[in-house]
């Protein structure tokens, strides 16, 4: 079944976009930050910005007819990292230090300079953010004046990903947009990426936050969002996790030459094999752009873990692959917790964890879009 849609591509403003079914899907991808633009977002923010900062990209969707609208942009995603005086001391704040700080820190009490040092504007210096995107409510008198997102019923089945993953269903629209992006002076990176993907009956979103400290940990916030074409509802999946750096590089699967004793170079680790869907938007190829293959591959799931070591590093700074392992590790965790008995224990261990944690299915009323649903 075909739906009538419009492309656009203006690349004097660096955007892309697709209308169909009422909705217009726009993608603006510009270069970094000039040094004014930066310096003014700088001070917007009250924050020292990531070393590369898109702040111009940007990803919209707009209910034409209402005028409600999604987006995702550097600057929202930036405003929700936290900061000020005792940041890292609140509950759930899930503050972390490089792996070589308590060495750093023993340093500077020999010295006796600790005393002296003093942060002038103390941030999460990790850019960990927990934006959700941005959500403008409907404009027409016809429309709620304000739409709220809620928790889905237990008995909501959630994002169709099975429907998702199905190759015979055409791709119209793909883009994958940068926010920012920061080393963390060369102990690790942090970004923001957001990918968007349109079929005929649905657009798919996905907003990530990847942090890999070295040495230290782990850690993504996904943001899912669905729309099904002619449906009264907008469906939001938010996913936060994370897991030690030992931890997730142990299920690295080691190399043949670590497992015959050869001095040969180690071969790649075993990329992951497609599973059940749920970790990412597929990659660009198929999806209607010119054929390539991308690093980040499409349902990752992750090697089992291994007692030898492993040489080849490179699935670790593979983020689909990361994803897999964190959310094996995620369900352990959760049997584990299921089976102690003591709630104390849980509620003391609770206190102590990032508050990005877990899972949350979010559900958002729009009556004013709903018509006869799309069919794949």
């Amino acid at each position: 079944m075909s739906t009538p849609h419009r492309l656009d591509e203006d690349r004097s403003r660096g955007t892309r976009s697709i209308a169909l079914n009422g909705w217009t899907v726009t993608s603006t991808k510009r270069p970094i930050l000039s040094i004014p633009e930066a310096d003014a977002a700088s001070d917007a923010l009250d924050l020292a910005l990531p070393e590369i900062c898109f702040g111009n990209n940007a990803l919209s969707v707009r209910h034409e007819a209402s005028g409600f609208a999604l987006e995702w942009n550097m600057l929202d995603m930036l405003k929700a990292v936290k900061k000020g005086e005792g940041w890292d001391a609140q509950p759930g704040s899930g503050a972390v230090r490089v792996a070589h700080a308590d060495e750093w820190s023993r340093g500077q009490a020999a010295s006796g300079s600790a005393t002296r040092l003093k942060v002038q504007k103390p941030f999460d210096w990790t850019y960990t953010t927990l934006h959700r995107g941005t959500t403008s409510p409907a404009s027409t008198s016809a429309a709620p004046a304000q739409a709220e997102w809620q928790h889905a019923p237990p008995t909501h089945p959630g994002i169709p990903l099975p429907l998702l993953a199905r190759t015979d269903i055409p791709i119209l629209f793909f883009d994958e947009i940068a926010l920012f992006e920061d080393e963390l002076g060369d102990n690790g990176i942090a970004d923001v990426t957001v990918r968007v993907r349109v079929n005929h009956f649905s657009f798919f979103i996905l907003s990530r936050f990847s942090l890999r400290i070295d040495g230290v940990l782990f850690r993504h916030f996904d943001v899912r969002v669905f729309h099904r074409f002619g449906t009264d509802e907008i469906i939001r999946e938010v996913k936060g996790r994370e897991a030690p750096y030992d931890v997730v590089k142990a299920r690295l699967v080691p190399s043949s030459a670590s497992r015959n004793g050869s001095a040969a170079s180690a071969r790649p680790a075993t990329s992951p094999q497609p599973r059940a869907p749920g970790i990412s938007i597929p990659s660009r190829t198929g999806f209607a752009l010119p054929a390539a293959s991308s690093p980040r591959s499409p349902f990752g799931s992750s090697p089992s873990p291994s007692l030898e070591p492993a040489e080849d590093l490179t699935p670790l700074t593979d983020i689909n692959w990361v994803a897999g392992v964190l959310d094996e590790l995620a369900l352990a965790e959760e049997m584990q917790r299921g089976l102690r008995v003591s709630d104390a224990e849980a509620q003391r261990e609770d206190a102590k964890r990032w508050e990005g944690l877990g899972r949350r299915l979010e559900v958002l009323r729009v009556p004013w879009a709903a018509g006869t649903p799309v069919m794949p």
